[in-house]
């Protein structure tokens, strides 16, 4: 997401771009799978947006673009998963359950230790119900 003069006044990202994203995140997963293939459980996450205006999108840190353009990455990590068969961790709405403003640590980005150990327990589960005899769609 380092391409600051293609995203300048956009509202959101345009399809090649995320496109790209998807295909380079593939790449990586697919490498990963054969490089391990005796993994039997595998996890990917959502990112939580940044401290951000509710009315507007803008990031509090306006380097960081727009809150819709984590939505879209979001969206086709989702997507990509799905295609992928990676058990999906949304910190986007693990983060949305608590009050805004009291989501991230001081730095307005990264999820705070509140935030963290819900992620984490989502984590502890997953891999238990994976040694319990798997993770799927009627065991989730």
């Amino acid at each position: 997401m380092h391409e600051r003069p293609r995203l300048e006044g956009l509202q959101e990202l345009d399809r090649p771009l995320l496109e790209q994203w998807v295909t380079n995140f593939t790449a990586v997963v697919q490498y990963a799978q054969q490089a391990f293939p005796q993994t039997k459980l595998w996890v990917t996450h959502t990112t939580m947006p940044p401290h951000h205006d509710v009315a507007t999108g803008v990031m509090t840190k306006p380097y960081l673009g727009r809150v819709y353009y984590i939505h879209q990455l979001n969206a086709a990590a989702a997507a990509a998963a799905r295609r992928l068969g990676l058990q999906l961790v949304d910190y986007a709405a693990i983060g949305q359950r608590f009050v805004t403003g009291q989501q991230h640590l001081t730095d307005l980005i990264h999820p705070n230790a509140m935030v963290a150990v819900e992620i984490f327990n989502v984590m502890l589960n997953l891999a238990l119900q994976e040694q319990r005899g798997g993770v799927n769609e009627h065991n989730p």
